[in-house]
């Protein structure tokens, strides 16, 4: 499971886009993102199309914070296999925000 925040979660779409994955967030989805908010990730196919995609990447599940509700949004993504690898943890997160708490 990895954490995007709202401006990673834009990037990752736009290269998503770029390299034309059949699942992209369109720009009124993107409009209503939390620009504070943090939008969890988990895959839910493992290299997706991998015998005919020119690019290694997963079908993921995206939990998405929007404005003004408490309750995530849920879509899906096609992510590029090394973009996801680069992602933040979970476990990242929370060490990093205990540490700074301290």
């Amino acid at each position: 499971m990895k954490i995007m925040s709202s401006t990673e979660l834009t990037t990752v779409n736009k290269q998503s886009i770029n390299y034309k994955f059949n699942r992209t967030l369109d720009k009124e989805f993107i409009s209503h993102l939390d620009p504070d908010g943090l939008s969890i990730v988990d895959i839910v196919l493992f290299q997706h199309n991998s015998d005919f995609a020119d690019i290694a990447h997963h079908r993921c599940r995206v939990l998405a914070k929007f404005e003004n509700t408490k309750e995530p949004v849920e879509v899906f993504l096609d992510i590029a296999q090394d973009t996801y690898d680069r992602l933040a943890t979970l476990k990242d997160v929370v060490w990093k925000d205990a540490i700074l708490a301290n």
